[in-house]
Formats: C-alpha cells, sequence, structure tokens
C-alpha cells in the first residue's frame, strides 16, 4: 500500500472509534516500504508524527488505571509523546501490543475534512 492509503486507512478507522496502537501499527505494517521490526518502527513513528503535527488525530496514553490525552500541539510535544510511547514499546521488544498499550488515537474533525477531500480524488 502506499504512504497517502495507509494514513486515510488510520484516519478511517479512528473516524467512529479509537485506533489502538495495535490496530495503528498493524496498518503501518502493510506500508510497502516496511519489511521489518526496525522498519514498522520508523515508519510508526514517522506516520504518528505527521498525523499529530497536521492535527488530524487526538492522541492518548494508556496507563494502567486512565486513558489520558496528550497534548501534541507542538514539535517539542510530540517528539515527547512518540519518546514516552517507543520507551514502553522498546519494552516489549517492538512486538505487536496489546489494545490496552501505547497508546490510542481518534480522528479529528480535521481528519475527517481530509479523508473527505481524498475520497472525492477517488483514493
Amino acid at each position: 500500500m502506499t504512504w497517502e492509503y495507509v494514513k486515510d486507512k488510520v484516519l478511517v478507522f479512528g473516524e467512529d472509534d479509537y485506533v489502538f496502537a495495535d490496530i495503528f501499527i498493524a496498518i503501518i505494517q502493510e506500508f510497502d516500504k516496511v519489511e521489518d521490526k526496525e522498519t514498522a518502527k520508523l515508519y510508526t513513528h514517522i506516520m504518528l508524527e505527521e498525523l499529530l503535527a497536521e492535527k488530524l488525530v487526538t492522541a492518548y496514553l494508556v496507563d494502567s488505571k486512565e486513558l489520558v490525552e496528550y497534548d501534541c500541539d507542538s514539535a517539542e510535544k510530540i517528539k515527547s509523546f512518540i519518546k514516552v510511547i517507543d520507551n514502553e514499546w522498546e519494552h516489549i521488544k517492538y512486538t505487536l501490543p496489546q489494545p490496552n498499550q501505547l497508546f490510542w488515537i481518534t480522528t479529528t474533525e480535521k481528519g475527517l475534512e481530509y479523508i473527505k477531500k481524498n475520497d472525492s480524488k477517488g483514493w
């Protein structure tokens, strides 16, 4: 799959519900350039950074007791979010996490507009 297709797929999944980290990573693994754990990790980070920077998704950290929205309103905060989840992901050796691990995202209104724009292009 192309990068744009993968991006759209993540946003569509998050349209009405949370996208758990395991689903997000599984979608990233469909990208043509993902070959192994290292490239899956790399493209997961890149996609998260892109979606957050463009404000297409809202990010949440999953902790053992609650879901906490993460403030990602600057490049530094986005990098901090990715660092936090990478540290947790490293603890499970970059395997596919359980749904209650790492992070969840939802598609924002801006993300929904992005989907509609791409849908009209025939993606």
